[in-house]
């Protein structure tokens, strides 16, 4: 994502996902698991965006496509999906449910 221009989804990311020039592998992953709920919210928004832009780029929308997958075994994910269960019964929605691969 950080390798992305593109101002409508807030690509590259600043802040917490931010990866500077100097990051090593290991700072990603500290990055990542740090900041878990809002990585896997970026990579759905960036999933759909390049779903709905007619496939301009197959390659990140595999790349994309594999991380989320990847991602979807772990325990934080999993913990999302009920967190964003117990919010439907509330009314506020789910985010996850509005992003499909």
């Amino acid at each position: 994502m950080n390798d992305f221009n593109l101002d409508e989804i807030g690509l590259p990311p600043t802040g917490s996902l931010k990866l500077d020039r100097r990051d090593q592998p290991a700072d990603a992953v500290v990055k990542a698991e740090s900041h878990f709920e809002e990585l896997v919210t970026k990579l759905h928004e960036f999933n759909a965006f390049l779903k709905s832009d007619g496939g301009w780029s197959h390659e990140a929308a595999q790349e994309t496509a594999r991380y989320l997958e990847i991602l979807s075994s772990h325990p934080n994910y999993q913990s999302m999906e009920a967190q964003q269960d117990g919010s439907v019964d509330q009314g506020h929605g789910d985010p996850l449910k509005n992003y499909v691969s």
